[in-house]
């Protein structure tokens, strides 16, 4: 079986029955102490990273090499960063649960066992026991009438892509007789079904336009540490999966279609949308769907330079994102505090730190230089050159010179504009200090020695 394989999911799932049995003993009082607590089984999983051979596991349903032990580390550091922030803000909201500390951990359990699966039934259930906590980590504002809707519609959303991606599992097992991704051997019909469906569950999933209904409003109703989790650690996790996917699809005609049809359509879409909404939160979840929409450009060819690119960019923006909603959840004194762009209006004359930190990362969301998500779009934008894909190294350029726009316009009202109301927000807990200060290394270091992940992975 090779259970060695599995020694950072085995960490991890022990550390979640752990906290699951002291929260059971725990009164409300204790939830910081039971976010730090998952933090330190988080590390001791993110360690034994370092100790996990490259090979196979459970009879080839799993599989552990470079690029699998690489976005596992990035995802526990996510995480790790989400849930050791997280306890301020529910605290200060009067809005504690204490079983969120090992939900979210349930929920790194199966984007863990995602990256590395090689059978699709394994990844049937590790993207379900990642969606279910999911579903109820949106949900957890209990007395707050947008968390219910966005946990209600991410559920609706999370059901029709389980279906969809059931259904493309079937249909592979149609084509091989197995679930294994090794097994596809040709282009029959029904593996050109499977590749379909799979590709629009996993869509849905990713949020790519025009699968991304109601993720704009799960955005704004869900809690913004879950929101900064969400947008961050899973996206890695999914678009790990689909390199597993490329391998395996990647040339189909039907791949290639989708994949470019998808790619474009969030991108420009998305980008144009997100300069007509009022809630940040909103504008940030237009922000995701564009972003989807570039890594989905690294899918258009199998080459090693966009795996590549996409890897280094997907990193840099899940931290980049994460640091963004720390800092906008710091400035939610109360629980109606809805986002407004209006409510951003002068806001450095107010809390020039989380300005200047909110800025900086939204400078870096743009993609702009010295911050390390310029160095994934030029690697994306030169990977697609060299595999010929001109039409969409276009689409990438035009996309982003449309989408730097809403985030300048942002930037500007909180920096030049006469403050619309006081924003007083609350004090900065030492997890969140931590949080969005990695966040800021990471995004900011990499950019200015990016080859550090280019030794790394090489």
């Amino acid at each position: 079986m090779n259970l060695v394989i599995l020694i950072p999911e085995i960490a991890l799932s022990f550390g979640a029955l752990i906290v699951f049995i002291a929260e059971l003993f725990a009164r409300k009082k204790d939830f910081s102490a039971l976010t730090y607590l998952s933090g330190i089984f988080i590390s001791i999983s993110f360690l034994s990273i370092f100790w996990t051979p490259i090979g196979e596991g459970l009879g080839g349903m799993v599989e552990s090499n470079q690029t699998t032990q690489f976005l596992k580390g990035v995802m526990y550091i996510l995480t790790l960063l989400s849930i050791i922030s997280l306890s301020e803000y529910y605290s200060k909201l009067n809005s504690v649960y204490t079983e969120l500390s090992y939900i979210m951990m349930c929920a790194l359990i199966g984007l863990s066992l995602l990256v590395s699966s090689q059978n699709l039934a394994l990844s049937f259930l590790a993207l379900e026991l990642y969606s279910i906590s999911s579903y109820v980590m949106i949900g957890l504002f209990r007395q707050d009438v947008l968390s219910k809707e966005a946990s209600f519609k991410y559920l609706t959303l999370g059901s029709v892509a389980t279906a969809l991606i059931a259904l493309g599992a079937g249909f592979f097992y149609l084509a091989t007789g197995s679930f294994e991704l090794s097994k596809l051997s040709d282009q029959s019909g029904p593996a050109a079904l499977a590749c379909t469906f799979l590709l629009s569950g996993i869509a849905l999933k990713i949020a790519a336009a025009p699968f991304h209904v109601w993720m704009p409003d799960t955005y704004e109703g869900a809690p913004s540490p879950v929101v900064g989790f969400l947008s961050s650690a899973p996206k890695v996790a999914l678009f790990g999966f689909l390199l597993n996917l490329l391998d395996v699809f990647g040339s189909l005609n039907q791949w290639q279609i989708m994949v470019a049809a998808l790619a474009i359509l969030s991108t420009i879409y998305a980008n144009l949308t997100a300069y007509g909404q009022n809630s940040v939160k909103r504008l940030l979840a237009y922000s995701s769907i564009a972003h989807a929409g570039y890594f989905l450009l690294a899918f258009a060819d199998n080459t090693q330079s966009l795996k590549f690119a996409l890897i280094f960019y997907i990193t840099v923006y899940s931290f980049a994102t994460l640091g963004t909603f720390i800092a906008i959840g710091i400035l939610e004194e109360k629980r109606d505090f809805k986002h407004h762009i209006l409510d951003y209006k002068g806001l450095y004359k107010t809390r020039p730190g989380i300005s200047t930190i909110l800025a900086i990362f939204l400078f870096s969301l743009i993609g702009l230089p010295p911050f390390a998500l310029f160095f994934g779009k030029l690697w994306l934008l030169l990977g697609l050159i060299s595999a010929g894909e001109f039409l969409l190294a276009i689409v990438l350029l035009v996309a982003s010179l449309i989408g730097a726009g809403y985030y300048l316009k942002l930037i500007v009202n909180i920096f030049l504009s006469e403050p619309y109301k006081m924003v007083k927000g609350r004090r900065i807990s030492g997890g969140e200090a931590i949080g969005f200060s990695v966040c800021l290394l990471i995004v900011v270091s990499l950019g200015l020695f990016p080859q550090i992940v280019l030794s790394f992975y090489d």
